[in-house]
Parts: C-alpha cells; structure tokens; sequence
C-alpha cells in the first residue's frame, strides 16, 4: 500500500509538472506573438505614411507618428519594456519547472517552442486556405466566366480532340453584321462600365470636404461593388 501511494504521488506531482511546462509555453508564446504584433503595426504604419507623402507628395509621416502613433498605449516605450520584463519572467519560471534553474537552456528551449508554433500556425493557415479553394472550385460558387476569360463550366470543358473555342462572336446588325470580342456581348462587361461611371461620378461629384475622403470613399464603394456583383478580372488584366 505504501508502493503504491508513493506512486501516485510521483504521478501526480509528474502530471503538475508537465501542466506547469505547458502553461509556462503557452505563457511564453502568447507574450512573443503580442510583443510581434506590436511591432509588426509600428512597421505598418511607419510604411503606410512612406507610401503615403511618395504618392501625394506630402511629408506626414514624421508628425504623424509622433502625434497620434508613438503616444498609442501599445507602442509606448514602458509598454515594451513592460513586456520585455514579463517575458523574462516567464522564462525564468521554466527555467525553474523544467531547466533546473538553467536560464539559457530555458530561454534555447522556449525558442524551439515559439519557432514550432509559428510554423505550425504557418501551416494550418495555409491548409485552410487550400481548403476553402477547392471547396469553392467543387461547388463551382455559381462564378463560372471572368471578364475577358473563358467559361469555367466543368460540363463544357474542352476536352482533348475537340476545336478551338473561338475568342470572337458575329452579330448582325441593320447596317450589316460585325465580329466583335466575346466579352463585349457579356452581363459581366456591362456591369463593369456601370461601376466605373459611378466610381467617375463619385471622383468627379464634390460630396465630401476634402479631396482625400472623397477619393477615399470613391475606391471603397467600387471595390465593394466589384465584390458584389462578382465581376471577375484576369490576373494579367489588372
């Protein structure tokens, strides 16, 4: 009896200390990923006004950072090294779970550990995007012709042996008859020239104060009208 309480006991206090190790990863890993966050939005922004004063020839990236960015809780100097300091902490907690006190193999294994989670985020990612395309492509998603494509109908695939489908259409007219693109003659044309005389109309139409937010809200409602109406444009197109 007395075998087999001991045992217990080294089993339980083996099942705490795995549950001490995983917690102090998954501590560990959190804190990385809010401290990449942070940067990765500082580096976003930084980048977007670079862009910004090269297209308009403005130079509001200096006061703009400084104004409304650096003074943001999250980009704060005693935030990072608020979070330098939690991070310490918690390697020194697996250092002392695990390690046996030994800080630098702590930190070496804690590094392997957020390498393993970045690659496997890494790949789950990419798995459920796979996923969603070829579920869109079996369900064929009722899109079945772009904008200067071909008809992605399965059930009128070319198949191997069959003529080439031409790219042209004749159409006959009061003054004669005329060969014209195919895409002249589709839904997906007409829709298209319909969005872009409203996004001309939005540029051209004084509706807000300032230029900016004008052009601002003419390329939101055309791209939400192009996802709308689901008008697809070839890659080389764009």
């Amino acid at each position: 009896m007395a075998f087999d309480d001991d045992d217990q006991a080294m089993s339980a206090m083996y099942d705490e200390g795995i549950t001490l190790k995983r917690r102090a990863i998954s501590l560990y890993v959190s804190l990385c990923e809010l401290r990449s966050f942070i940067q990765l939005n500082r580096t976003g922004f930084s980048k977007v006004l670079k862009k910004y004063d090269k297209i308009c020839d403005r130079k509001l990236k200096s006061s703009y950072l400084k104004e409304f960015v650096e003074p943001a809780y999250p980009f704060r100097e005693s935030t990072m090294i608020h979070l330098s300091e939690n991070i310490e902490k918690a390697e020194n907690a697996y250092a002392n779970v695990v390690t046996k006190g030994d800080l630098e193999k702590a930190r070496q294994e804690l590094r392997l550990h957020l390498r393993e989670h970045v690659v496997w985020e890494r790949n789950t990612v990419w798995r459920e995007m796979i996923g969603i395309e070829r579920k869109a492509q079996a369900a064929n998603m009722g899109i079945r012709q772009t904008l200067l494509g071909n008809d992605n109908d399965p059930r009128k695939a070319r198949l191997q042996g069959d003529d080439v489908e031409s790219a042209t259409k004749e159409v006959s007219t009061p003054i004669g008859r005329y060969t014209c693109p195919k895409f002249l003659l589709s839904s997906s044309f007409y829709i298209l020239v319909l969005i872009i005389a409203i996004f001309v109309v939005l540029l051209v139409v004084p509706i807000m104060d300032k230029p900016e937010q004008q052009n601002c809200l003419a390329m939101v409602v055309f791209v939400s009208l192009l996802w709308a109406t689901e008008v697809r444009l070839e890659l080389w197109l764009v």
